[in-house]
């Protein structure tokens, strides 16, 4: 789970120059979804 993370959390990084926002709201919903999934895997 965590390398898939971080994959993503790279590939986001490309948008960082074109839309820094998006990149924010992208960068937060992959955080939010790292701290839910152990909790739903209890």
């Amino acid at each position: 789970m965590t390398h898939q993370v971080e994959m993503h959390a790279t590939g986001d990084l490309r948008f960082s120059k074109t839309d820094p926002l998006k990149l924010r709201l992208v960068v937060v919903g992959r955080l939010v979804e790292a701290a839910e999934a152990p909790a739903g895997i209890k």
